[in-house]
């Protein structure tokens, strides 16, 4: 094998020329390589965890994480890719270089093949070069980087082949129509020293770009933990102390960027909750006092006590300076009938104030409900009287609202500001407005408690009292019926107890004429014992008369004188009989007043029984009155029930609401526990009216009792009418027999005139006497009869 050394291009660029022989030159294609194909696989994880991992970090930390990843793929990918990139173009510079100098190479070593002298064989560093070459592409230049000795050159190298250039068919123009087997080899080896120095100083330059991007990284790092990160991260914990309920957390304002304006937000914005909580707070302590207030308010049952707690529980509840009651006559004229006042606002002005706050010119706004607001005395149109009478009282606002009982005016109430003027809230008008509502409501309760306990002792006195005298009465009634039964045995010595009243009169006149009875029976009984006496020895004259007529003639003298006895004593007798007439006729005359007398006895007990129905009728109003008040209760309860539902609806409301509605949840289990308290009380007041009722009830059958007792007084009254009339018919009988008797004894008195007048003639009519003395003997037996009838009558009348 030769070489061929050009010793021109030697110190140029020290390149070598190899020349290979064709008989020298074998090629052994079983050691040439397939070319390396560079597989490059990239592997994405998927696990999930990770991801999860990362989702749950913080943010500063996913921040962080993100912009140092960020940074690092930035810089070490212009890194990396300027380095590539450099290294390439240089490469390929290079290549370039050395393909351009083996060009000129080949055409040197074709102009001076033929001229060269002598051959220098130089040694070949690496066999494998010429093989590359070989197994190359036929004129294909191969670039490749060898170590020779302690130094790295980069050799291009190129095979030279034999060509024969022909025409090829009917072309014109010269084209290889052969290639054969190469004849030599040129290689161009060029040190890389000075591209290593500038890759040198280039990884250098990039190692400090690295290390000022890391540094700048990590300034910048700190800055953003400190001007992003921190401050969120601060932010963040204060928003997890105010959740948690620590309303005085604020947030430090670091710069005026969002975060710091976030930060203002969040203080503005804890401010405006704090206050706003605070402010429920206040209102739910004023709704708890509204129903505490109205609680002690129904305990109270007197309009005095009342009051007087109410304004002492609104100034405390309010915060004012004053609290004053008015009550209102129907001219308007006030009087202070309860106040509250704080001691340093004490003031007598208010006590002589006959027409608070004009309420009469203010008439038509005074409505149930209203409340007239003063923020500012001085903001109003006020007249120069009406600002100097609260000037005198020293006040800056004011509120007023009427108090009503039964739709009527009651009174005002107003509560006085004197230290400043103030701005009155909506939830304290409110309370103020409830507070007068439930006074009016306690007033009304109060006052209808005291007329039901009223009405209940009025009832249960006059219950008390009409029994007492209806069984005085009865017991009258019974004494006289023992009486008027014992005038009815026959026993006339019975006397009534006289007593004050109607029944008292009654035992007056029936004393009276029992005494009137007992009298006239009497004389009868001593006119009988007379008449008997008289018949008797009248009698036994007579039969001698009548027996010895015919033969008395010397006697007649002597009979003359009995006649004329016998005469006067008939004429006795007829006294006595117009006597006992009289008496029976007074008998009449008082059993006639005695009829008269029980029948304004038995109108007495119909007027009685009169009233007693009336006393029937106002207790069964009072029953109706009293289910009226049930009525009232029964539309309480059912308030009360409303109450309780819109309450439970408020509460389902709130719980949908969420955690921002905690007070109106806790206002609304008060709202619902007042309800079932209202419930309670409505429920006893209920229970309170039945029993009034019940009572009542009582009341009306013990009347109803009454009135039955009082109709069995008035027939037993009639009873007594019947037996007085049978006493009057008795009298008119005796009156009857009397009269007979008289008319008997007249004609008794004739017969002795005529036996007289007959005894002057008894000498020349012997048998007229006979039959006169039998006619008078007669006469004597029907008188003993009657006389006898009359005594059997008056027998069974005890008058001793």
């Amino acid at each position: 094998m030769g070489y061929r050394f050009d010793s021109a291009n030697k110190s140029k660029n020290s390149s070598l020329a190899y020349l290979l022989l064709p008989s020298q030159l074998m090629i052994d294609n079983s050691r040439v390589s397939e070319p390396r194909k560079l597989n490059i696989t990239t592997s994405l994880s998927s696990n999930k965890s990770f991801f999860g991992w990362f989702y749950n970090l913080i943010l500063n930390r996913k921040h962080l994480i993100a912009l140092i990843s960020c940074e690092l793929v930035s810089i070490l990918g212009i890194a990396i890719g300027t380095k590539f990139f450099i290294n390439q173009s240089l490469a390929t510079q290079l290549t370039e270089q050395t393909k351009s100098e083996l060009a000129v190479n080949d055409v040197d070593y074709h102009a001076s093949f033929n001229k060269l002298k002598s051959q220098i064989e130089l040694p070949l560093e690496s066999r494998a070069i010429l093989d590359e070459a070989v197994a190359a592409n036929t004129a294909q230049i191969v670039t490749k980087h060898a170590v020779l000795g302690n130094k790295t050159y980069i050799m291009p190298h190129q095979a030279l082949t034999n060509k024969i250039i022909g025409y090829v068919g009917k072309s014109d123009r010269y084209k290889v129509v052969e290639k054969r087997q190469s004849l030599a080899i040129l290689v161009q080896r060029t040190p890389d020293k000075s591209i290593n120095n500038v890759l040198t100083q280039s990884w250098l330059l990039q190692i400090v770009l690295v290390l000022l991007a890391f540094l700048l990284i990590a300034i910048w790092t700190f800055i953003l933990r400190r001007s992003i990160i921190k401050p969120v991260s601060h932010l963040q914990q204060a928003t997890e102390k105010f959740a948690a309920g620590d309303r005085n957390v604020r947030v430090q304002v670091f710069a005026n960027d969002e975060i710091g304006k976030l930060a203002v937000s969040f203080n503005k914005m804890a401010d405006s909750i704090t206050k706003e909580f605070r402010r429920q707070e206040n209102d739910a302590k004023l709704i708890e006092k509204l129903n505490q207030i109205t609680i002690r308010l129904r305990e109270v049952l007197s309009s005095e006590k009342i009051i007087k707690t109410a304004v002492s529980d609104i100034r405390d509840a309010l915060q004012s300076d004053r609290v004053l009651f008015y009550s209102l006559d129907d001219h308007w004229q006030g009087k202070i009938i309860a106040k509250s006042v704080d001691y340093s606002w004490l003031s007598d002005s208010e006590e002589n104030l006959s027409n608070p706050y004009f309420g009469e010119e203010y008439s038509d706004e005074l409505a149930i409900g209203t409340v007239k607001t003063v923020h500012d005395i001085y903001d109003n149109n006020f007249s120069h009287s009406y600002l100097h009478q609260l000037e005198s009282q020293a006040v800056k606002a004011y509120l007023l609202t009427p108090v009503f009982i039964n739709r009527k005016l009651y009174g005002l109430l107003v509560i006085h500001q004197c230290s400043h003027e103030r701005y009155w809230r909506d939830i304290e008008i409110y309370l103020f407005k409830q507070i007068a509502v439930q006074i009016g409501y306690a007033l009304e309760q109060a006052e209808l408690t005291q007329q039901i306990e009223q009405g209940r002792q009025t009832a249960k006195t006059s219950s008390w009292e009409e029994q007492q005298h209806q069984q005085a009465l009865q017991n009258q009634v019974l004494e006289l019926l023992d009486d008027v039964e014992g005038v009815v045995r026959g026993d006339l010595t019975v006397r009534a107890d006289v007593n004050e009243g109607e029944i008292g009169t009654v035992a007056d006149f029936f004393n009276s004429i029992v005494e009137s009875l007992r009298d006239i029976i009497i004389k009868v009984k001593v006119s009988i014992v007379q008449l008997d006496e008289a018949i008797g020895s009248n009698e036994t004259k007579v039969c001698y008369l009548t027996q010895q007529a015919l033969a008395q003639t010397n006697e007649i003298s002597r009979i003359l004188d009995a006649v004329e006895q016998m005469t006067i004593a008939m004429q006795a007798v007829a006294s006595s009989t117009q006597q006992a007439a009289q008496v029976a006729n007074t008998v009449a005359n008082t059993a006639t007043k005695t009829g008269k007398a029980m029948d304004t006895t038995v109108e007495n007990i119909l007027t009685l029984r009169e009233i007693v129905g009336k006393t029937a009728k106002k207790i069964k109003h009072l029953g109706q009155s009293t289910q009226e008040i049930s009525r009232v209760i029964a539309l309480i309860n059912e308030i009360s029930m409303q109450s309780n539902l819109l309450a439970i609806n408020a509460g389902i409301e709130a719980e949908r609401m969420g955690e921002e509605s905690q007070g109106f949840v806790v206002v609304v289990e008060e709202v619902s526990e007042l309800a079932a308290r209202s419930a309670q009380a409505t429920k006893e007041v209920a229970e309170i009216v039945e029993n009034i009722q019940q009572e009542t009830n009582e009341v009306v059958e013990a009347m109803q009792e009454g009135i039955t007792q009082v109709t069995q007084g008035t027939q037993i009254v009639e009873d007594v009418k019947h037996d007085l009339s049978l006493i009057l018919d008795i009298s008119q009988q005796i009156d009857t027999l009397v009269q007979s008797i008289s008319t008997a004894t007249i004609y008794g008195v004739q017969t002795s005139q005529t036996v007289s007048e007959l005894m002057k003639q008894v000498a020349t009519n012997s048998q007229s006497t006979s039959e006169s003395s039998m006619q008078v003997s007669k006469s004597l037996q029907k008188t003993v009869k009657i006389s006898q009838q009359l005594q059997e009558t008056l027998v069974g009348l005890k008058v001793n």
